[in-house]
């Protein structure tokens, strides 16, 4: 289907509809469980919370797109806008589509607003991510032209896989070697 048949509405995170709220904490948790299958989903009340205490700096401008019942929102697209006086060149931006509707001209589409609002605001560089779960993101950002800045990955322990007698193990060598140590506090020059 065509990009352009699917509304697109701009939301005010921090005064959204209960609606909206219900429906932007769904899409979010379906693309966090996506990038991160391991983590539990975050409750609505949760995501209110964040989003109706965003800091006085910043600035999000959020568009959904929403699906042909306007029921569920299948894409979003988010640049974070601060007001801090440092780094005013640079904005971080992102954009999530639901697996099944990937390849239909909606990231584009959203990356069109993120862009009018990155002018409106005088920003020049933009910085997004992607994940290693989503090869698709690497591909959007390629088709975009975007260089690669930094790479990184996630570590995740599983709590109740810890090996207790290692742990314990552990501790009882820093008891040791904290022997060789002392603590202080010297005021001037030392």
């Amino acid at each position: 289907m065509n990009a352009a048949y699917y509304p697109l509405t701009p939301i005010d995170l921090r005064s959204a509809t209960d609606r909206q709220y219900a429906a932007l904490t769904e899409f979010s948790n379906r693309t966090r469980a996506e990038k991160l299958p391991d983590d539990p989903p975050v409750p609505v009340e949760d995501r209110i919370k964040t989003w109706q205490n965003l800091p006085a700096f910043m600035e999000v401008h959020y568009s959904a797109v929403w699906d042909q019942a306007q029921t569920q929102i299948i894409a979003g697209g988010q640049i974070q806008i601060t007001r801090t006086g440092d780094n005013q060149h640079m904005a971080p931006f992102g954009i999530d589509v639901l697996p099944e509707h990937r390849r239909q001209g909606l990231g584009r589409r959203l990356l069109a607003a993120v862009a009018v609002a990155a002018v409106q605001e005088k920003r020049r560089l933009l910085l997004a991510d992607t994940c290693e779960r989503i090869p698709e993101g690497e591909v959007f950002m390629a088709r975009l032209g975007a260089s690669r800045g930094m790479e990184m990955h996630i570590n995740q322990l599983k709590l109740g896989e810890v090996d207790r007698g290692l742990l314990h193990a552990w501790q009882e060598h820093a008891r040791e070697a904290a022997r060789e140590f002392m603590i202080g506090f010297w005021e001037g020059a030392y």
